[in-house]
Formats: structure tokens, sequence, C-alpha cells
């Protein structure tokens, strides 16, 4: 290969106008304000045949049809395939609705379309910086994250869990110049950006924010974010200014970064792709009288004069519930996810298509062939919530619940965690995998 060539930008991707923001239901209308802008931010790195560019935005998702759209309009100009674009959203729940989520807040189209213009942009903007640089790398802790799922019952009840292990593990990636001065910092942490909360009408990156203004200051670079496998993991502390716990997720990254060492991108360069089709479960008997419950709560809703957030809750009720009822006589879709894998020497990135449980997480990093390797979530849109087979018995919301948001099917424990697995085993090129089943969440 030839010299590694580093380019990096950001742009503000703040909507100027009211919108609805994503990820929680019932809210009392459209946002009221900005408490800090949001950005995407684009990374590419190049040896002398292959670009791979890596986008990351303060969003709580995309649509998968933004996501083909923009891929491959960033492909076509920059002259590479689809797979060699990444989108990942830092899934921030005090941002635009920019993902299609049942009755979770309305989408504004006029505001994507903008969006989709400026990734583009962005694209092309950090091509123009492209300078040959170096690759370092280091891990570290913080203890800002706890499990959400609390069993009560024999039930996994949504709330915070303390006995059980969080994943505490902080991966840093520096991207610098040949002389060393920094362009981009990537810190990899798994944790829900929902510091602010349902109540929260503000426009917001959440806990990244504080973040970002620490990396920036202490290193001049270019901040990323990447949400690792945050699905069942949220900040201890909710409520309140989001920044000090961003900024102290940053002073373990740069802690880390003390002690960071070279990283080859020497070797295998290049990006893989796969989509796996992940079975899934027939409704639980009783759909049409589901269906008819919601149509009854819907009405009075209608009549009560709910607010809109609550209309719009019940009405994305209602269309689950139809399908439900269609699933029921013919046979659920098997939910499609995209497993992403760059890999540029021993830095990787593998990109998921979901809201991966930690375990996912913590097994990838152990098993990949690079010793540089982030795990994301949040990554080329989503599927919803993938938890481990061991996570199934005890249910709870994002295993019975957060389906009928993402407009899935429930899905089958143990065909999924094998599915998942056996895709991010090959896309990485694990030779001999470990096949010992992932532990449960709410276990120490």
């Amino acid at each position: 290969m030839g010299a590694l060539h580093i380019g990096v930008a950001e742009i503000d991707i703040t909507p100027e106008e009211p919108v609805w923001l994503g990820g929680f239901g019932f809210r009392e209308g459209p946002s009221i304000g900005i408490l800090d802008r949001l950005a995407a931010r684009c990374l590419t790195i190049r040896d002398d045949r292959t670009r791979l560019a890596f986008i990351a935005c303060d969003l709580i998702g995309l649509n998968p049809n933004l996501v083909d759209f923009v891929r491959a309009q960033i492909g076509k100009r920059q002259g590479s395939p689809d797979h060699h674009i990444l989108l990942h959203c830092t899934h921030t729940h005090s941002s635009p609705a920019t993902q299609r989520l049942l009755g979770l807040g309305q989408q504004h189209h006029g505001y994507e379309r903008e969006l989709a213009k400026r990734l583009i942009m962005l694209a092309d903007q950090t091509i123009e910086t492209e300078t040959p640089g170096k690759i370092a790398f280091s891990e570290g802790e913080a203890r800002l994250n706890i499990v959400r799922r609390k069993p009560h019952l024999q039930v996994a009840a949504l709330e915070p869990n303390p006995e059980a292990f969080a994943d505490p593990n902080v991966r840093v990636v520096q991207f610098s110049d040949e002389s060393g001065k920094p362009l981009a910092v990537l810190v990899n942490y798994a944790m829900h950006p929902v510091v602010l909360g349902p109540d929260n009408r503000q426009i917001s990156a959440d806990y990244p924010s504080g973040l970002y203004t620490e990396i920036r200051n202490a290193t001049g670079a270019v901040p990323f974010f990447v949400n690792g496998c945050a699905g069942d993991l949220n900040p201890k502390i909710r409520g309140g200014d989001p920044k000090p716990i961003g900024a102290e997720l940053a002073h373990a990254a740069l802690r880390a970064l003390e002690i960071a060492i070279p990283v080859s991108a020497e070797g295998i360069f290049g990006a893989r792709e796969s989509v796996v089709e992940l079975t899934p479960l027939p409704p639980p008997p009783g759909a049409p009288m589901r269906l008819s419950n919601s149509e009854l709560l819907l009405e009075e809703a209608e009549r009560g004069n709910k607010p809109p957030g609550a209309l719009e809750y019940w009405r994305g009720e209602v269309e689950y519930r139809r399908m439900e009822v269609e699933w029921d006589m013919l046979v659920p879709p098997n939910p499609s996810m995209r497993v992403a894998f760059f890999r540029a020497g021993d830095f990787a990135l593998l990109g998921l298509a979901c809201e991966p449980f930690q375990s996912y997480g913590i097994d990838f990093r152990r098993q990949s062939p690079c010793p540089a390797t982030l795990v994301a979530g949040y990554c080329n849109a989503s599927i919803g919530y993938l938890f481990a087979k061991s996570d199934a018995p005890l249910g709870g919301y994002e295993v019975k619940t957060a389906p009928q948001f993402y407009g899935q099917p429930l899905l089958d424990p143990e065909k999924c965690e094998q599915e998942t697995r056996e895709a991010a085993y090959t896309i990485m090129g694990v030779a001999q995998p470990d096949w010992t089943p992932l532990k449960a969440s709410h276990l120490p």
C-alpha cells in the first residue's frame, strides 16, 4: 500500500426551526430551543487504492433509505463502493426524529433533505483536507454507565441495576499528520445519550457535547464520539446538565491518550459489509384483540384533547398492532441488519445496524484479529435492540416492547445471537471463534 492519508471535517446539522425530537414518547410538542448545536463529522483514511469514509452524526438514528441515498451519492463522487462509507449516529434522544420510530416523534422531511445535502457536502470537504498521517490507539476506563435492566418478579424492569456489570471500556484512536499534530480523536464508549429525559424539548447532543469541548480544547483535533454497544446501558446520572458527564468521559479518554501506542496501517486495508436476515418470532396470541384495544385508546385520546405527543404515540401503536394482525395471518418479515467492517492494518471498526447489548461489544473486541478495534452500534440505520439469548427469559422493554417502535417483529433470541455472531466473526476474519454463550445483562 502507499502512504496512509487522513482527512477530517465537520459541518453543522442543527435545525433552524422547531422539529419533533426522537427517542421518547408523549412529548408535549416540537423543540423549543437549542441547548447546544449538532454536528456531523467525517473521517477519511486511504492508501493508494482504497478510501474509507466514516461519518458520525449527533442524531438519534437514520432511516435506511436516507443511508442508501447518501452512501450512493458519496460513493459516486469519490469513486468508491457504497460499503466504503459508514454512517454512524451517536443516538442522542434530544435530536430531530430522523429515524422512523412509531409514535416517538414526527419526522421532518424538509430537514432530512437538507441533512442529506450536508452529509454529501461534508464528505467532499473532507477529501480536500487529506494529508499523510498516522494512527495511535489506547484504552482506559470510565464508570459513568449503569445497566438499565433490573430483575423484578422475574421480569426485567427498566431501572438502574447497580449490581450488574457495566462495561467501563473506553477506546481512543488518534489520527495525526506526519508531524504528530492531532487531526481527529475518536472516543468509543457504550452509554445511551439520555441524560436529558423525555421532558426536555431543547435540541442537544446530550453528554457528548461536553466530550467534544474537552477533546477539542486539549488536542486541537476534531472530536468524534462513537457510541458502542449501549442497548442495555444508561448514564448513572439522569437529569441536569449533561456536559459534565461528557467532560468526565473526555478526561478518561485523554488520560488513555497519554499512553497511546502507534498502530500500523500496513497489511489488509479495505471494507466489508454483509446483511444478516435475523429470525423473527410469530406475534404472541391475541393480535386482533390488541389492535382493538389500541384503537379504543386512540379514540379516547382524540376525544380527550390530549397533547400532540400522546396522539402520535397511540397512532404509532395502532399502526404496529395492524402489522401484528397481518403477520399473524402471513409470516413476519426477517429484520435485515447490516454489519460493516472497516480495516486499516491493526485498526478496525465494526459497525452494527442495531442497538446491541454490551455483551456483543465485549465479545467482538476480544475476538477481533485487530488490536485497535472499535465496536459501534447505530451504524447504517438500526433494526432495534439486539440482546443475547440469556437476556430473553427476563423479557422487558428491549426484548418485548421496543420492537413496536421500530416496526419489527419480536426476535428469536437463540437464532439471532447465533446469526449475528456468525456474521461478525466472518466479516472480521476470526479464524477460530469462541462460541461461549454471551452473558445476561443483569448479572454481576
